[in-house]
Order: C-alpha cells, then sequence, then structure tokens
C-alpha cells in the first residue's frame, strides 16, 4: 500500500512540475508576442496603415489573453496612430484598460496620453484635469 501511495505521489508531482512549467513558457512565450508587437508596431511608424494594422492585432492578441496592461499600451499605441479627429473614441478604453491594469505607472501614462489628446483638441481645462490625475497616480 505505501508503495503504490508514494508511486501516486511521484506521478502527481511530475505532472504537477510538467503543467506549472508549460504555465511559465505560455507567461513568457505571450510577453515576447507583445514585444514583438510593439516592435512591429514602432517599426512601420513610416507607413500608419501597417502601424495601425499591426496595433490592432496586439489589441486583439491582449484581449484574447485578457491582458488589461498589454490591452492599455495597445489603445495607447492607437491613439497616437488614428487621425486627432478620432483619438478621443479611444480614449475611454485606454483610461478602462489602465485602471484594471492596477499598475500606476500604466494609469499616469494613459491620463498623459488622454491629456495630450485633449490638448491637441485644445480642451487645455480637460488637458490640465488629465495631467493633474497623471501626477496624482505617479505619486501613489
Amino acid at each position: 500500500m505505501k508503495k503504490i501511495f508514494c508511486i501516486l505521489m511521484l506521478v502527481i508531482t511530475v505532472i504537477v512540475k510538467a503543467e506549472s512549467k508549460n504555465i511559465y513558457e505560455t507567461i513568457e512565450t505571450n510577453e515576447d508576442s507583445y514585444k514583438n508587437r510593439e516592435k512591429r508596431v514602432l517599426d512601420n511608424l513610416n507607413d500608419t496603415a501597417k502601424a495601425l494594422k499591426e496595433a490592432n492585432s496586439w489589441l486583439i492578441e491582449a484581449k484574447k489573453h485578457k491582458n488589461s496592461h498589454q490591452q492599455a499600451s495597445a489603445y495607447k499605441a492607437i491613439m497616437h496612430l488614428v487621425e486627432k479627429k478620432f483619438r478621443m473614441i479611444y480614449a475611454d478604453s485606454l483610461l478602462i484598460k489602465a485602471k484594471e491594469s492596477k499598475n500606476d505607472i500604466t494609469l499616469g501614462s494613459a491620463y498623459l496620453t488622454v491629456g495630450a489628446a485633449f490638448y491637441d483638441n485644445k480642451e487645455y481645462t480637460k488637458a490640465l484635469d488629465n495631467y493633474i490625475i497623471t501626477r496624482s497616480a505617479l505619486l501613489n
């Protein structure tokens, strides 16, 4: 009976180790994939259509993996790539995902990006409000 128990425990340990290794490999693979997507966006900045296509595929992948930080980063990239009149369409999504990420730097960066978009639209009071929120988020 002891031998069966020991063999069973050994098998369970091997299975758990194998599964945990796969989880870590998946996390690393996802992070590498996000870095590659970001690089492709940056490499195509001279061709806005290609860069926007890459940013949208980055967003789709981040949504698939439910990665709020990467979704916020993709929305931020999209905001920088679309025409000025369309930027505010993505602002709410950027802020929502930045808040979901629970990362002060991501949140501060999101408010800074939205503030810059308001500034470009000559909405200086809203821009200032976002800059103040940025400061608060980064000082916490």
